[in-house]
């Protein structure tokens, strides 16, 4: 079996059913519990976007053993950290993206 990561399996999903895919009994495919997957545009001033990134910047760092920096106490530090320069599948790009910025590194 093909391993696509998070980006990937939803590209995949959403080739093989459509936003207008039925069933074989002609019932609509994305019904209850099944929802559409719609991308969302990160907006870094958005407050409940900057809290996701920082949450699971602290979560990744947590994981790997990464120092956790003093900005990463404010959401308000991480979101503008955060430097949006190519479409993301999934937070924990962003998330990356945070930390590679914000020790002043080429986000590139």
């Amino acid at each position: 079996m093909q391993s696509f990561g998070a980006c990937g399996a939803r590209v995949q999903l959403t080739f093989t059913f459509p936003e207008d895919a039925t069933t074989s009994t002609g019932a609509p495919f994305w019904s209850a519990p099944k929802r559409f997957p719609h991308p969302i545009t990160f907006d870094p001033s958005d407050p409940a976007h900057a809290a996701f990134v920082q949450a699971a910047s602290i979560l990744r760092a947590e994981i790997y053993g990464i120092p956790r920096p003093d900005y990463a106490s404010d959401a308000a530090k991480v979101g503008s950290c955060v430097k949006v320069c190519r479409p993301a599948c999934s937070g924990s790009s962003y998330c990356a993206l945070a930390y590679k910025v914000a020790g002043g590194h080429d986000a590139g």
